[in-house]
């Protein structure tokens, strides 16, 4: 996707930041309403964008999939804490159930 020309004659955000680095340095420049907000992290961090944060972890893994023409996954949900082997009869979930509803 990357490779693909640009359809908008717009800078994209690394031409963003670098036009920022050629800003007069000035009590105005300095000042973090002037900053842009998708580089600040004090504004991303922000409780009121939350939402915001939680659309970019959904679309980041989509936009990779989609980079890498990915286009179905099977999801499967679980535990994360995976006894050693020598201890599977610890688990919680019979292993040999869970292998056939396979």
């Amino acid at each position: 996707m990357k490779d693909e020309p640009r359809s908008h004659p717009f800078r994209d955000s690394v031409e963003d930041i670098a036009a920022t680095k050629r800003v007069p340095d000035t009590p105005q420049t300095r000042a973090p309403a002037y900053r842009l907000a998708f580089a600040d992290r004090d504004f991303m961090i922000r409780d009121e964008l939350r939402p915001v944060r939680l659309q970019l972890e959904l679309l980041k893994p989509q936009l990779i999939m989609d980079e890498r023409g990915i286009e179905s996954t099977i999801v499967m949900f679980g535990g994360a804490r995976i006894p050693a082997p020598e201890h599977r009869g610890t688990a919680r979930t019979n292993p040999c159930r869970a292998v056939a509803l396979l």
